[in-house]
Order: C-alpha cells, then sequence, then structure tokens
C-alpha cells in the first residue's frame, strides 16, 4: 500500500475471486488517473485491496462501475486498513500440542501459546535474493624495452612473463521461489517469518524427510491443528485439504501479504479494537 494520506481511500474486495483485467479496464476508464495497464497489473497482484490512495469521488466512481460488472467492493478509508508488523525470522521452533515453540537466536526456546496466534499465512513465493558472481582473470605486465631493427633505434614493448592474479566481484539480483510462513501473533514479536529452506525440522522426529517442501508443508499443517481460532490464508486452506501435494503459489511478496492484511481487515471488523502492533 502507498503511504497513508488523510481523506484516503481503499477499494476492499468482497472476496478474493480473481478479476477479469477486461473488466478492470472499463472501469478505470471511468476515471483520469488510472489507465489500462494499472488494470493489467492490479488483476494480477491485487489480493484483496484492488486499489488505494484513491480521492473519495475516484473511489465511488471505480466502485460502481465494478459493481454493474457484477464485482463488489468497498470502500474503506486508508487509516481503518491494518498494516503488517515488522517480521521476525525464525530458522528454528516446532509445534507441540501445549505450546508453538520459537527457538531464538540465542537458543532459548520461548513457548507461545496457540491462542496468540490469529494468522497463519503460506505458499510459494518468489524472493529477491542477491547472488555474488567472481569473474577471475590475470592481468599481465608489460614493460618498454629499446630494440635496433634495420631502420635503427626504436621504442617496442616486451610482454613480461610475470602476471598478477585479479578477480571482480558483481552482485546480481534474482527471484528464486521459496516456501514461506508468516506467523502473525497478537502478542511480540508478532510475526515470525519462516523460509522453509532455512528453517531446522528437527521437531518432526520420525516424521522428518529429505524434502524441504514437505517438511514445510507438514509445519504448516501442524500449525493448524494447534492454532484452531487462526485465520488462514489460501496456501494454508490448501496444505489443510490438499496435504503434502498443495504447491499453492503467489505472484510476489506483495501479493501474499496483501492478502494476509485483506484477511486482518476482515477478521478484525468484529474486534473492535485495533491490532496490538498498530498501536506501538
Amino acid at each position: 500500500m502507498s503511504g497513508l494520506k488523510e481523506n484516503s481511500y481503499c477499494l476492499v474486495q468482497s472476496n478474493l475471486d480473481p478479476i477479469d483485467p477486461r473488466v478492470l479496464k472499463v472501469a478505470f476508464r471511468s476515471v483520469g488517473e488510472l489507465v489500462d495497464n494499472d488494470a493489467k497489473i492490479l488483476s494480477a497482484d491485487a489480493f484483496g485491496i484492488l486499489a488505494d490512495g484513491l480521492s473519495a469521488e475516484t473511489a465511488r466512481t471505480l466502485a460502481n462501475e465494478l459493481g454493474r460488472a457484477g464485482v463488489l467492493v468497498e470502500i474503506v478509508q486508508e487509516q481503518q486498513i491494518p498494516r503488517l508488523p515488522n517480521s521476525h525470522t525464525l530458522r528454528r521452533g516446532g509445534c507441540y500440542q501445549e505450546a508453538f515453540m520459537a527457538t531464538d537466536s540465542l537458543g532459548r526456546d520461548v513457548p507461545v501459546d496457540w491462542s496468540r496466534v490469529v494468522l497463519v499465512a503460506a505458499g510459494i513465493v518468489p524472493l529477491r535474493e542477491a547472488k555474488r558472481k567472481q569473474t577471475r582473470y590475470k592481468s599481465v605486465l608489460s614493460s618498454p624495452v629499446r630494440a635496433s631493427g634495420g631502420l635503427g633505434l626504436a621504442t617496442g614493448y616486451l610482454r613480461s612473463m610475470y602476471a598478477i592474479p585479479e578477480r571482480d566481484v558483481s552482485i546480481r539480483y534474482k527471484k528464486v521461489s521459496h516456501g514461506l510462513l508468516d506467523v502473525i501473533l497478537d502478542c511480540e514479536p508478532y510475526r515470525y517469518r519462516i523460509v522453509a529452506d532455512k528453517f531446522n525440522f528437527s521437531y518432526l522426529g520420525e516424521r522428518r524427510s529429505r524434502k524441504k517442501l514437505e517438511n514445510f508443508a507438514q509445519l504448516v499443517a501442524d500449525m493448524i491443528i494447534y492454532a484452531k481460532g487462526a485465520a488462514l490464508n489460501r496456501g494454508a486452506v490448501a496444505i489443510r485439504e490438499d496435504g503434502l501435494e498443495a504447491t499453492f503459489g503467489y505472484p510476489s511478496r506483495h501479493a501474499f501479504e496483501e492478502e494476509s492484511i485483506w484477511l486482518l481487515y476482515k477478521f478484525g471488523l468484529s474486534r473492535g479494537r485495533p491490532w496490538p502492533w498498530m498501536r506501538t
């Protein structure tokens, strides 16, 4: 979402069904602030929050046009949309009947009561990663010499037998898909983030597989069993219904996180008070 502005509005989807980009193009042409290319981008990457940063008039016009096409949206002031708490990467932990056990960076096990888990969000998500590339080569030294030829003395260069080893290091970024799990709590630290390739699944014991994604799916399944009051994103629901065969993918990290924001908004309507991290 863009930075919050006073009297700025969002269009919030009533459900998470995909929206035909042609429908969005027709709606967007009714206002001057958005163009056809916006419709194409939003249809692929909108997972709950269809548009933000809108004036009240633009929001009403778009909502009416979308409603005529059968797409129901809600106009919500941006300040009412929750933000995600900062994430804390978790590299080891486990699900037990008494609590979710999070192992901190000092190796201490911190129990989290299952009643504090408000959202379990899982899926296959492309993440931007930095890759270091080294190029090795040798720079050859040359030294000036004087050599005689038929026309007298001439200055030339004699290649040295010595070379200096050198290397160039460059950083390149690319997107790599990972199993991603966000566990959102109503107590500090509010959000644990688990990346399948970087997590120790030893708590699984004999259930542990050699395949990281199978371990990841098992972790999410365990989380769902114990966190009975938590909301689930579509990736978590897919794992609950299809088990280890589930591979629900998101087109971007933005889409993955936006769906969590949408769920927190919907889940929070009945709370009557802001999420605790919103007060800090």
